[in-house]
């Protein structure tokens, strides 16, 4: 549990190191190819992706034959044998825990900000920002990058912080900071003319947002124990949905009353997400008790 938070932090920073290369390859593909022919060959990096995970992956660590027997002893120590699959009443508590809910309500609006970024960043630099199709592609790999640095950085605070303050408190410090000072670099970022600062403002608003990654799943894993796929099954869902409305929304928010307030919606969602934190309770693990064995 001490390393949980640091640990996924690297699998947070491997997307995000992925998606600061891809804005420039794309926008190079797309300027000297056309844009079909860059999504056929980016698509290739998909299936090799999932090739990789057939055959690397495993459900669990004892069906992995990279795994030393050190290894699982650590990773199994103090566990009981699991006997069959959780009952039908675990998945509904953990549908229904509090700490769940108000740790997807607040991913939620962490899926808008997220989504924004991914999908408007670049019209934006492109539109409001006045920058060539190419310059965008080389900037807006900046949050990403800024992302991919904070949020192994988040993982260990939170982490250190764990232990240093509690579960409660501990896993709270970096969901409070990051997503606050995400908040106030986006507001300042989208109102300053000098498009240097702006542009560095706005990529440290989406570094800071994703240093509290590692503690939305980490706090899930502390909460839900047996039931963590189906509770990071909700908070993924839910994270996506805060996309699919943020996808949707921006444009109508940007047509009707500029970029300035559209990106003050996701200053201000971002802040929110922070405080529905004080709804979580990292220390309140959901109990499930043991099928049992016919």
């Amino acid at each position: 549990m001490t390393q949980r938070a640091f640990s996924y932090s690297f699998i947070v920073a491997g997307v995000f190191i992925g998606s600061a290369v891809t804005p420039p390859i794309v926008a190079w593909l797309m300027v000297t190819l056309g844009w079909r022919e860059s999504f056929y060959l980016v698509s290739v990096f998909g299936v090799a992706a999932a090739l990789t995970w057939k055959f690397y992956g495993a459900n669990h660590p004892r069906e992995h034959p990279d795994v030393s027997p050190g290894e699982l002893a650590l990773i199994t120590e103090g566990r009981e044998p699991e006997v069959g699959p959780p009952p039908v009443g675990a998945v509904w508590r953990t549908l229904k825990n509090p700490s769940v809910l108000f740790l997807s309500a607040s991913y939620f609006l962490a899926g808008y900000v997220l989504y924004t970024f991914i999908f408007w960043f670049f019209t934006y630099l492109v539109e409001e920002r006045q920058f060539t199709l190419l310059e965008g592609g080389v900037y807006t790999s900046l949050p990403f990058i800024a992302a991919g640095i904070l949020s192994p950085v988040g993982g260990a605070i939170c982490d250190w912080s764990t232990i240093r303050f509690g579960q409660r408190w501990g896993r709270r410090l970096t969901a409070f900071t990051g997503p606050i000072l995400a908040g106030a670099l986006l507001f300042w970022g989208a109102r300053t003319e000098n498009v240097i600062l702006a542009i560095c403002a706005l990529a440290l608003s989406f570094g800071f947002q994703e240093f509290a990654e590692a503690a939305y799943w980490s706090t899930t894993m502390d909460i839900s124990g047996r039931m963590t796929g189906a509770a990071t099954g909700i908070l993924n869902t839910a994270n996506n949905l805060g996309g699919v409305v943020s996808t949707a929304l921006m444009p109508v928010l940007v047509q009707k009353w500029g970029w300035v307030p559209a990106l003050d919606s996701c200053s201000l969602l971002a802040v929110v997400s922070a405080v529905l934190w004080l709804g979580v309770r990292p220390d309140q693990p959901i109990e499930v008790r043991q099928a049992k064995s016919a």
